[in-house]
């Protein structure tokens, strides 16, 4: 328990440390699932540039976040769809959606190949 509340007391300030801390406190097995804490810390650091970043034309191999590469965001890319419809106020609609009505998120984070890992 110790350690999900140093994870969720991580959570930098800012417009989204509210709704990320909500989102951490009804996950806390999928925060805890990222080990070393390192890796949360990176995951969290790579969604709020994903988000600040949409509609700027950047590519995926373009994050600046030390020790993220296209293969970590593959390797995350769901929590990373969950934190980033979290932030953008996406949430899923349900599990029967259609891929081409899949939140934003979620289709960014697919398939990161060629031009499709652009971020818009």
């Amino acid at each position: 328990m110790r350690r999900f509340i140093g994870l969720r007391d991580s959570v930098a300030t800012g417009p989204h440390a509210a709704t990320l801390v909500n989102w951490m406190n009804a996950h806390p097995l999928r925060v805890l699932a990222h080990l070393p804490d390192a890796e949360w810390t990176r995951v969290l650091a790579t969604t709020h540039w994903l988000a600040s970043e949409r509609g700027h034309g950047r590519y995926l191999r373009q994050v600046p976040v030390p020790g993220v590469d296209t293969k970590f965001i593959e390797t995350h890319r769901a929590v990373l769809a969950d934190l980033l419809d979290v932030i953008r106020g996406d949430l899923a609609h349900g599990p029967t959606i259609q891929p081409r009505r899949l939140p934003a998120a979620k289709r960014l984070l697919r398939n990161n190949h060629g031009d499709h890992d652009r971020i818009g």
